[in-house]
Order: C-alpha cells, then sequence, then structure tokens
C-alpha cells in the first residue's frame, strides 16, 4: 500500500462524457449554474436581474393616441414559444428588441424591456408617450413565425417569410407609352432634283400608304424664283410634304399641328404588322425612318418625339448586347437615354417580396413592403430578373455594402449601395457596383439556406455542404468566386452564428444536438469545421433551436428542443493555435427560455412568459445570487402593520412565482428566508433606517460533480489491476461564502460537509453580516474507493463560491509487480 496524492490544477474544463481515464483531469460529471471562467476559475454563475414583463396592447383597443403608461388596456405578452426575435444595434445607446408573435402582430422594444411600436395600433417613446397611431398590414408574416429570418441595416430590418414565393408584377411598369405601331421618320439633310419617298408595306406585299417628296432643281439666276426654290430646300419643307402620308385612312401623323421646322415626324398606323421603308437619291444617308429598332447607337437621329423609344441592335447573333433607349426633351434640346424593354413586367409582386420595419426620424415605425427598384434597362436577356423570382427567399443578410439573399442554390446581392435595386443600371457595359447574382458548383442539389458574413467572405451553408464566397478585392460580379470550403451535414432549423473567427452550427445525431465550430488554420489557409461537442455526444438534449455568441467573452449559448428551462453554455480560450479550454455546461432557470441575446458582457433573456431579464456574465463577487431580481428600496414599501420582531411591510412584485421561492436578502448579505409572492411579498424591515434596501429573488443552485478519480502514475503504464481509494479531498476556493460537499459511496448512507464562511480569526467573518472569505482551503474526508465514490459540489444560497483548483490523497494497492 502507497500514499499517493495528486493536484488538480482547475476546474474549468465543463462536463465530459468520456471514459473517466481519457478525461482531462480539469472536466468534471455534472455542471449545472456553474460560469467556468479562466481567471477567476469555477463559479456559481451570474444572476438574471428582472427588467420587464414585456407589455402589448388589448387586440380590442380602439385608440392608442395616450400616454402607454397610463393605459388600462395593457396586457402581458405570453406563449412565446412560437414568437419570432431579432434584435439589432442601432448605436451604443440604441437597440431593439423586434418580437413577432403568432398572429402576426410585430412588437418592437427598446433594450430595456418599452414597447416603442404595435402594429395596427401606434409608436411611443420610452417613457411611453404616443409619438404616432399605424394601421400596418401584416398579413405578409409567416403563420409561424419562427421559421422567418431578418436582417438589420441602419434604420431598416428587413424581414423574409420563407413560405413566400416571390412573383413578378402582374402589371407592366416602366416605358409604357411605346407603341408598336409608331414609326420615326427623319431628315438629315436635302439636296436639290432628290426625290423622298415614305412606303407602309403590309406583310401581304400590298402598299398599306404612300407619299413622296421632289425637291426642283438648282436655279442659278437670282430673284424671286430663286428665294422660292430655296425655301423649297429646307428639311422642314420636305418633312412637311412627306406628312401628307397622312392623308391614307391608314395613317396618322403626330404631331396633328403642321410645324415647318421640325426635321422629323411620327407616323401612327392601323395595324401591327408593317414595314416602313424610306428611299432618296443619296443613297439612302439622309432620309432615315425608325421602327422598333435602330441598327446602332450613332444611327439615332439627334431629334425626335419625347417619349419615343427604341431598341439599339448590337451583335445580330446575341441578344445580350442589345439595349432600349428613349427619347427625352424636344426638338433640338433633347436626348436618348437607356431605358427598359417598353410594355413588360419591369417590378417585383412587392406583395411577396421581403417586407421592412422601419424606423423614421420622429423615433415612431413603420412596417409594410420596401420600395424595391423596377428594372430601369434592358430586357429579359440583357437583364433579367434577379433568379430567387419564382424561388422562396431563405435568407436575408448584409455584406460588403450589399444585401444579400438566399433562393435554392443561387446567393443574389444587390446593387453596391443600393439595397433596393437587384437589377444593372446600365446594360452597355458591366459596372462594378451591379447586382451579382452566381450559383455553388457541386454535383449534388445544395439548397442554400443560411449565409454567415466572416470577415471579407461570405459562408454560405446547405444540409449537406459549406461554400466560401469571396472576391480577390473588391466584390464585383467579374470577381467574385464561390468554392466549397468543407463538407458537413448540418441541422440548418437553427442559423449558424459567429464568433470573432469562427462560425458555429448545429448538427444532429439521434436524440441529441451536436456542434461544429468552422474556422481558418491561421498557418496553412486551410478551412475545417471541428465538432467541439465530441467529448459529450449525449448532452445537448433535442435539436438546436437557437444560438447567440458573444465574442468578447469567448462565449456561446444554446437553447434545444430538449428542455426550454435549460440554456447549454460553452466556454473557450485560445492561446496561439492551441485551444486551452472547451468547457460545456448548463444553467437551469424556472421558466421556459423564449430567446436569448448578448451585447457586450450582457446576456438578455425572454422567456416565454413575457418576463425580460438580463445577465452580467462579468458581475461582481459581491453580487447577491438570486435570480428574477429586484432591488427594494423604502419608497416601494407599504406598511403592513407590527409584530414581535418590528415592523412589517409589502411591496408589489412585477412577476409570479411558485409559492415559497423567493429570498429576501438584506445590503449585508443576510437572508431573511424564502415567502409565498401572492402578488405581494411581506418582509420584516426597520423602519428607521431609509436609506436601506433589500434584493428579492429566486435561489438557484450550483452543481458540480467531479470526475472520478484515476490513478496515473508518472512513470509507466497505467493498470486497473490496482486498488484506488480516495482518503480526502481538498478544495481551493476564493471569494467564496458559501457551499456544500456530498461524498456519496456505494453501500454508504451520503455524507455532506458544509462550508459557511464563518471562519475564526478571519477579517471577513463579521457579526450582522455575510461571511465572504476571500481564499482558503476546504478539506473533507471520503475514505472510498474511487470507482465507487461520486464527489459533488452544491451552492444553493445567495451567496458565491469560486473554486480555482482541488487535491486529492490517497492510497493505491498493487498485489504485482510491473515489469
Amino acid at each position: 500500500m502507497a500514499l499517493v496524492s495528486k493536484s488538480i490544477p482547475n476546474l474549468i474544463n465543463g462536463v465530459s462524457q468520456q471514459p473517466a481515464a481519457l478525461r482531462l483531469e480539469s472536466q468534471g460529471e455534472v455542471q449545472e449554474n456553474g460560469f467556468s471562467d479562466v481567471v477567476d476559475g469555477l463559479k456559481k454563475r451570474p444572476p438574471t436581474k428582472f427588467l420587464k414583463k414585456l407589455k402589448c396592447i388589448n387586440g380590442n383597443s380602439s385608440s392608442s393616441q395616450s400616454n402607454l403608461s397610463v393605459r388600462n388596456d395593457l396586457v402581458d405578452l405570453e406563449d412565446l414559444d412560437t414568437a419570432f426575435f431579432h434584435t439589432y444595434k442601432r448605436s451604443d445607446h440604441e437597440q431593439y428588441h423586434v418580437v413577432i408573435t403568432d398572429d402576426k402582430t410585430v412588437h418592437v422594444y427598446d433594450i430595456n424591456g418599452n414597447l416603442r411600436y404595435q402594429s395596427g395600433h401606434a409608436s411611443w417613446n420610452s417613457s411611453g408617450s404616443w409619438i404616432a397611431d399605424n394601421n400596418d398590414n401584416t398579413s405578409y408574416l409567416s403563420l409561424a413565425p419562427f421559421r422567418m429570418t431578418a436582417t438589420s441595416v441602419a434604420d431598416a430590418t428587413f424581414i423574409v417569410n420563407p413560405t413566400k414565393t416571390v412573383r413578378e408584377s402582374s402589371t407592366p411598369t416602366g416605358v409604357l407609352a411605346h407603341n408598336i405601331r409608331k414609326s420615326l421618320v427623319y431628315l438629315k439633310s436635302v439636296n436639290y432634283g432628290r426625290k423622298y419617298k415614305v412606303q407602309l408595306i403590309r406583310s401581304s406585299g400590298s402598299t398599306l400608304a404612300s407619299k413622296d417628296y421632289d425637291t426642283p432643281q438648282q436655279i442659278t439666276t437670282t430673284g424671286t424664283n430663286a428665294e422660292v426654290n430655296d425655301n423649297a430646300l429646307k428639311t422642314g419643307n420636305v418633312i412637311a410634304g412627306l406628312r401628307g402620308i397622312a392623308s391614307s385612312v391608314w395613317v396618322s401623323v403626330l404631331p396633328q399641328v403642321n410645324t415647318n421646322y421640325l426635321p422629323y415626324f411620327v407616323l401612327e398606323a392601323d395595324e401591327d404588322d408593317y414595314t416602313i421603308r424610306v428611299t432618296d437619291d443619296d443613297g439612302g444617308v439622309n432620309l432615315k425612318a425608325f421602327r422598333r429598332n435602330a441598327k446602332s447607337f450613332t444611327d439615332l437621329p439627334n431629334q425626335c418625339e419625347d417619349g419615343f423609344v427604341l431598341g439599339v441592335v448590337g451583335d445580330n447573333q446575341k441578344k445580350e448586347d442589345d439595349f432600349y433607349v428613349k427619347f427625352e426633351g424636344e426638338g433640338g434640346s433633347g436626348f436618348w437615354r437607356e431605358c427598359v424593354v417598353p410594355n413588360t413586367n419591369n417590378g417585383f409582386d412587392l406583395a411577396t417580396m421581403p417586407h421592412q420595419l422601419r424606423q423614421n426620424a420622429d423615433y415612431s415605425f413603420t412596417f409594410g413592403q420596401g420600395a424595391w427598384d423596377n428594372r430601369v434597362c434592358g430586357d429579359d436577356n440583357t437583364n433579367p430578373f434577379p433568379s430567387f423570382v419564382g424561388q422562396r427567399i431563405t435568407d436575408i443578410f448584409f455584406h460588403r455594402n450589399r444585401l444579400g439573399v438566399l433562393a435554392g442554390e443561387n446567393v443574389i446581392f444587390s446593387e453596391a449601395g443600393g439595397y433596393y435595386n437587384f437589377f444593372r443600371t446600365t446594360v452597355r457595359t458591366l459596372l462594378d457596383s451591379d447586382p451579382i447574382d452566381v450559383a455553388v458548383s457541386q454535383n449534388e442539389v445544395s439548397t442554400l439556406k443560411a449565409a454567415i458574413p466572416m470577415q471579407d467572405n461570405l459562408l454560405l451553408f446547405s444540409e449537406l455542404n459549406q461554400f466560401t464566397l469571396s472576391a480577390s478585392q473588391l466584390l464585383t460580379p467579374a470577381e467574385v468566386t464561390v468554392d466549397q470550403s468543407t463538407k458537413y451535414e448540418c441541422d440548418l432549423t437553427t442559423s449558424p452564428v459567429s464568433a470573432g473567427n469562427s462560425v458555429f452550427f448545429a448538427v444532429q445525431s439521434g436524440g441529441y444536438a451536436g456542434v461544429r465550430e468552422f474556422f481558418t488554420r491561421e498557418t496553412t489557409e486551410v478551412r475545417d469545421a471541428t465538432s467541439v461537442t465530441s467529448h459529450v455526444p449525449a448532452y445537448l438534449e433535442g435539436s438546436i433551436r437557437q444560438f447567440s455568441a458573444s465574442s468578447n467573452e469567448d462565449m456561446l449559448a444554446c437553447l434545444t428542443s430538449g428542455n426550454k428551462k435549460e440554456c447549454y453554455i460553452y466556454k473557450w480560450y485560445n492561446s496561439s493555435d492551441e485551444r486551452l479550454q472547451s468547457a460545456w455546461s448548463k444553467w437551469i432557470f424556472t421558466e421556459n427560455i423564449a430567446h436569448i441575446f448578448f451585447t457586450n458582457n450582457l446576456m438578455y433573456l425572454t422567456f416565454e412568459d413575457g418576463s425580460y431579464e438580463t445577465l452580467d456574465v462579468k458581475y461582481d463577487h459581491t453580487e447577491v445570487l438570486l435570480d428574477k431580481q429586484i432591488t427594494v428600496t423604502r419608497n416601494m414599501l407599504s406598511f403592513e402593520g407590527h409584530n414581535a420582531q418590528g415592523n412589517r411591510y409589502s411591496v408589489d412584485m412585477p412577476y409570479t412565482a411558485a409559492a415559497g421561492s423567493l429570498r429576501v436578502v438584506d445590503e449585508s448579505g443576510n437572508s431573511y428566508g424564502t415567502f409565498n409572492p401572492d402578488s405581494v411579498i411581506q418582509q420584516v424591515y426597520d423602519a428607521t433606517d431609509n436609506g436601506k434596501t433589500v434584493t428579492v429573488g429566486i435561489p438557484y443552485t450550483f452543481k458540480y460533480q467531479m470526475s472520478e478519480q484515476v490513478f496515473k502514475p508518472k512513470q509507466g503504464d497505467s493498470t486497473q489491476l490496482a486498488r484506488f481509494q480516495l482518503r480526502k479531498m481538498s478544495f481551493n476556493y476564493s471569494h467564496t461564502g458559501h457551499f456544500d460537499v456530498t461524498v456519496d459511496s456505494v453501500g454508504r448512507s451520503p455524507i455532506t460537509s458544509n462550508f459557511t464562511g464563518r471562519v475564526l480569526d478571519n477579517q471577513n467573518n463579521l457579526l450582522d453580516q455575510a461571511a465572504v472569505i476571500d481564499d482558503g482551503a476546504f478539506q473533507v474526508g471520503v475514505q472510498a474507493q474511487a470507482t465507487d465514490t461520486a464527489i459533488t459540489i452544491t451552492n444553493d444560497s445567495h451567496l458565491p463560491s469560486t473554486f480555482q483548483s482541488a487535491e486529492w490523497e490517497g492510497y493505491i494497492v498493487l498485489r504485482n509487480q510491473r515489469l
């Protein structure tokens, strides 16, 4: 028999489900309501502080023009298990919480839980004063809001209902004045002794209308006749003569007024299918006719009727270089501007496009259709609709000054800086700012469902693959590339989330969820997605329904479909390329959690009953560790009378709790016990101390079960033939006021040792004040075989407990000699 001992350097690596011999010494069997901190050590998690019970206007309310704080039709927002949540940060001091309930009502709350907007009612400021009524239509929203997705850009939040198929507008938009029966006749210049002729020929070959004009021969004599002939040689006079084609019952000429100074006229036939022919004796270089198309941009006349549209034909073998122009202005002051193909659907059906929640200049909000731009140039060949038309949009995001969406196997970006435009602004050249529409290349169907911006790249997810969209410098249509990065099956029920240089996404294995971390190795530039739950394969129950990450705290929070009162926490710490901490644990609350999000070091939780609370990850060691805590001051109390102990007061509670679940703690850290909150809580209170405050909240229990201790010799191979019996275990603590250690061995009743902080000769051990010891060691006896012993630390008090390390001492018995 040999007496041996071993130090466990820390307890900050969370839970492991590996065999005891394979675990790290710093991993445990169970960790509940614990926080693994690389600086402080393992400690009881921070408490939640109650902010608000989220309120909304009663649906039967008829008037909104009043102060919200005095309305009598406010009701608690409840049943949030199917609600859709979106949080966005407008600035350091302005952050909003969007909640869409299953009745298609949109609510906006500020970071403090104040109702700022409700669709169908009004907008209010933070004090509850009315700003503006609204009658916003929310019919676009899904009957299952939790399937929606959203992104915020400046003052606009774009919301996508992925059950909606995007459609083109059923009404032609853009250029509507163009008439295929119209033709333009233009005379560039006139010579003596020439014949100018205009003919309209039916498809059958018969003449629809015809008109010609002869200019006189040049006369060298002077006098009146010569002046007359010079006037006849003006282009306006020739055009006026050719306008006589309007004498046909089949043709009309615009404008109706005969203006001799115009070198052109526009005619309109009563038939669609005709050809216009013009001839002159100069080889056809002076008299031109245009109908539907022009051969090139240089052929276009410099004068025309305002609004006249022509197509410009490029290469006859290709349609991709054709474009359309419209004359704007009158006479010689006009010009040709590139335009869209006439009489065609050039816009979206806005009822099927993403809708937007917009914050206005007066801090009111409105919800409705987005002002998506129509196509302004080209046609379906040169400037087609984006590929999401006819498909369902599965995600919306913002990346490198472009709004982006996913649909099918394509990722589609808006124009750079033009978040509402998905069309090219010119088809004559490809601009760097033009929209981007690119598909992933893969031999199997890869329907994209999520996109996460990651530094300069965009990470795309399908259920079978991960792709990286990148560009060498600028993100342009000519430089964009999409490459397959990794190939892992993933569960996209919830969107992946980024944290620093990593992106976490969910996987599913049987009845348990897993998490993979996508990253790029700095040294080799190789992309990989390693499993961070490989050592806890059956820990996250159900499927993951939400991720939230804090880059500042290196912390990932996961909500699952298993137990909705539990939040799984992943803490990590990297040093260079090595991960020194990879800790999983879970936090347990009294209510089902509907949503979580981080901002800096604060974690905000919304519960299904509408309770809105915050948790400070960097909490102070002196804080009272009670959930749903509120601070009660003198002016919040109502005098209830006297009892043997002193004055008795009550306070209205802003939330309901189970009988006997509330605990009251004074400023000195002393607990008054638990109480039954029947809308009020009664408490002994010193009436003479006007400045005294108390904290009211719900206790929660910290629990950490040590892993089975395994004897591992420094030299030689390990053995299972030896008997390893623990003699005692010591825990090194700091900033600790209370904890219990229970030793449960097979064949014995559990034995619990209590640490109360009441250590003699310690400066923190003061009368009428809770004792929190700065540092020390607490030793418990075990005297049991390690394989048959479970050692558990618990703390159900309001006082903190923090553990840096542990040590054990035991006996090892080996009946043979190792070779």
